[in-house]
């Protein structure tokens, strides 16, 4: 199992409730025709302003991100071949513009985690 893992950031001049409904309600509905061969597919709002694990600081950064979005595929090829369509230029004339509407997409990060575990679990 393979998972792209993107950290997300609001448009400016949206709240963070604006943006996980739209997220929810318009651009999943959206993406979720193009994302056909991922296992899986979550959008895991953040709250900012939390406290670390021992309870004394805020978690630095955390107010920068609105969201982590998780994709799930079986293997890496399966995963390249979704990327590599969703960067097409007929599917990205199509979601990049609604991705616009409420993301900043000066701000996207994602990551690529393999999903092994050492101890087994």
């Amino acid at each position: 199992m393979i998972k792209c893992i993107g950290l997300i950031k609001r448009r400016p001049g949206l709240t963070h409730a604006q943006f996980a409904d739209y997220y929810e309600n318009h651009h999943a509905p959206l993406a979720r025709p193009y994302l056909a061969a991922a296992r899986r597919y979550a959008r895991r709002y953040l709250e900012t302003g939390k406290l670390d694990h021992q309870g004394d600081a805020a978690l630095p950064g955390a107010e920068e991100y609105d969201c982590l979005t998780e994709l799930w595929f079986d293997d890496r090829p399966t995963m390249e071949a979704t990327l590599a369509h969703l960067a097409t230029p007929e599917v990205a004339a199509v979601i990049v513009p609604d991705e616009e509407r409420f993301i900043d997409r000066t701000a996207l990060r994602f990551f690529i985690i393999e999903n092994e575990s050492i101890n087994g679990e």
